[in-house]
């Protein structure tokens, strides 16, 4: 397969052709002179519009309101997640560490002394918890 890259003309070659070129432009009657003329400002007056100008609007318009539909419809589908009450979250906390203590020490659960201890510590809990409700 043959690019443009791939051949290039020496340089008397394009010389040849640039003063062919030339010279026949030279020989060219004033009609036609003209008519080149008249062409050419034409072109460079008219404002030139891209092809896919005429396109744009309509395709763009249908493509973003696609798009909201589809955010419409699939997009909310879990309901809104409320505040969770002051006591529940405190007493779901108290509850995580109570385990956590509980888990990280289980040897000492074996030991009845101990056992006793956090149920009077429970206790303690229990009535400061009341006198501050």
């Amino acid at each position: 397969m043959n690019t443009t890259n791939d051949h290039q003309p020496d340089e008397g070659t394009v010389n040849k052709v640039v003063e062919s070129l030339d010279a026949s432009a030279d020989n060219l009657d004033g009609q036609t002179l003209s008519r080149l003329n008249q062409a050419r400002q034409q072109a460079l007056a008219t404002p030139s519009e891209p092809w896919y100008s005429r396109y744009l609007l309509p395709t763009g318009s249908i493509a973003v309101a696609a798009t909201l539909v589809l955010a419409i419809v699939i997009g909310p589908q879990n309901p809104p997640i409320t505040a969770m009450p002051v006591e529940l979250a405190s007493t779901e906390a108290l509850e995580l560490d109570e385990m956590a203590l509980f888990a990280e020490d289980i040897d000492m659960l074996a030991d009845l002394e101990m056992l006793e201890w956090f149920g009077e510590m429970a206790g303690v809990y229990d009535e400061a918890y009341e006198e501050a409700g």
